[in-house]
């Protein structure tokens, strides 16, 4: 697709308000309350499944634009979204990707695989979504691509540092942030040798809080160990600092393609 023309395409459609309909609610056995996800069905019977993780804004899966799914669904995938625990409507405590998250994922995705069929599974994940992502790859065999972004790869190296990740970890998430191996649990480099999935990261050049070197530290360790990771360094988005989906989709369109057919 013309660069110009996906540009229209997402600067039209970011008016559109969320697909209310596609949202349901449905019990959970990790935090004995409920689970909010979104399921977005193309018709064809086993497509590929492609589930977006949100960062870190309060309303969960409908702080992700309806537009960017259904442009998956429009090529004949299943698109689903998930709340993790503290966010939108999923009941529980945030605990930064820690234990409650990731089974609550692993419910979430178990029951729409049940419900829909699936020929393969991929993620793409923003913010602390793509972090749980990655770590989801270390305990299921399905994931066949994860595409994250604006993520952190080493999270004892901020601890203490007292910069905007370090800050909002403390004030938002419900872990023992003091207990190294709580810390260890959730970064990504210390897990490089249990992650499956082949990665496509992206890194915003213009962070104020990952520094280029965390990014290269975690594709090395994943080089060394022979896995598949791309990693694609791009400007910010002026208003937001990070890299935007529409960068996103232009770069990994084809790759989560080949890899989910």
């Amino acid at each position: 697709m013309n660069r110009y023309i996906l540009f229209l395409f997402f600067a039209i459609f970011q008016l559109h308000s969320f697909d209310e309909q596609s949202v349901r609610l449905i019990n959970s056995p990790v935090e004995g309350g409920q689970i909010e996800l979104l399921l977005m069905k193309p018709g064809a019977k086993n497509p590929p499944l492609l589930l977006f993780l949100h960062g870190c804004r309060d309303e969960g899966l409908k702080s992700i634009k309806t537009e960017y799914m259904s442009h998956w669904v429009d090529k004949g995938y299943t698109v689903a979204a998930v709340s993790m625990p503290g966010f939108g409507e999923t009941s529980g405590v945030r605990d930064f990707c820690g234990p409650k998250t990731l089974a609550t994922l692993n419910y979430a995705i178990d029951e729409i695989k049940k419900e829909v069929g699936v020929k393969s599974l991929g993620i793409i994940g923003c913010g602390h979504g793509g972090i749980a992502a990655i770590l989801l790859s270390t305990q299921r065999d399905d994931l066949k691509c994860i595409v994250a972004s604006n993520i952190t790869y080493d999270l004892p190296r901020h601890y203490g540092s007292g910069d905007l990740l370090d800050q909002r970890v403390h004030e938002a998430y419900d872990f023992d942030h003091s207990d190294e191996n709580e810390l260890q649990k959730r970064s990504l480099l210390y897990l490089a040798d249990q992650i499956k999935a082949p990665l496509y990261l992206f890194y915003c050049k213009d962070s104020v809080v990952i520094k280029e070197d965390e990014v290269r530290d975690f594709v090395s360790a994943l080089e060394w160990l022979e896995k598949e990771c791309h990693l694609a360094i791009k400007e910010g988005d002026p208003s937001s600092g990070r890299v935007t989906y529409p960068v996103i989709l232009n770069e990994a369109e084809e790759w989560v393609e080949s890899h989910l057919w």
